[in-house]
């Protein structure tokens, strides 16, 4: 036989075989007798990356498991829904391990008040854009956990047994949201309403453009008043 190095070198071919050994069935058991047989490089590749993926997503699932569970490493809502829009949804059931059984709580509990996305590892078009608002440990299944989500942006549904990233995401974000707000009747009290979900800094001008000031009061993460000591007109700048 000539040496390994002799062959001649090409780039490898989804269609390719390599020589292996079977150890183990279709069920995962030890074979009695180990197995000569041929793998395509497609075949080896696919199965490479699905591991990998497994490890860092979650399976979507919309039943509990044969002993009545629900199963670890999976995504799934309270009463298992099926084929619900990414826009739909507002809690999610999340495993503290990944599909493949990694332990992720601490990477999980990181994206608390963050935009995250959820999406599709084989559909680069399939996914949801979220506020990750609140994560608590379920009081009744202690392995997961439940995530309050803010939608904001997405495509498609959540398919049962698909495999989900989740992550951080930028999808959205333009850099630091700011508000030009008018009052144009003099007032003691403006209210304004700014939907920028912060508490947000203020700079206020009166029609000739000379700086004002008042007191702030803030309503809630979109909505503040402001109040000043005589009735005028002007803007409010808001960042």
């Amino acid at each position: 036989m000539a040496i390994i190095y002799s062959y001649p070198v090409y780039n490898p071919n989804g269609s390719d075989l390599l020589l292996g050994s079977k150890v183990v069935d279709v069920n995962g058991d030890p074979l009695d007798k180990n197995v000569t047989v041929n793998y395509t490089v497609g075949a080896l590749a696919n199965y490479i990356i699905a591991d990998i993926v497994r490890k860092i997503a979650w399976e979507f699932v919309i039943q509990q498991d044969s002993l009545g569970d629900r199963p670890d490493g999976s995504l799934s809502f309270e009463l298992y829904n099926s084929g619900v829009n990414f826009a739909d949804v507002t809690t999610i059931k999340i495993s503290d391990s990944t599909s493949g059984g990694k332990y992720a709580l601490e990477y999980l509990q990181s994206l608390v008040g963050s935009t995250i996305s959820i999406s599709n590892s084989n559909d680069i078009n399939n996914f949801g854009i979220y506020i990750l608002n609140s994560l608590t440990q379920d009081p009744i299944e202690p392995t997961f956990y439940n995530a309050d989500l803010t939608f904001k942006v997405g495509n498609g549904i959540l398919s049962n047994t698909k495999l989900y990233y989740i992550e951080a995401s930028a999808i959205g974000l333009v850099g630091d949201k700011n508000f030009v707000y008018t009052q144009a009747v003099p007032a003691v009290t403006w209210t304004i309403t700014h939907n920028l979900e912060k508490y947000p800094s203020v700079s206020v001008v009166n029609s000739s453009n000379q700086l004002g000031y008042g007191q702030v009061n803030y309503i809630s993460l979109n909505q503040l008043t402001l109040t000043f000591s005589a009735a005028f007109a002007g803007k409010a700048f808001l960042n």
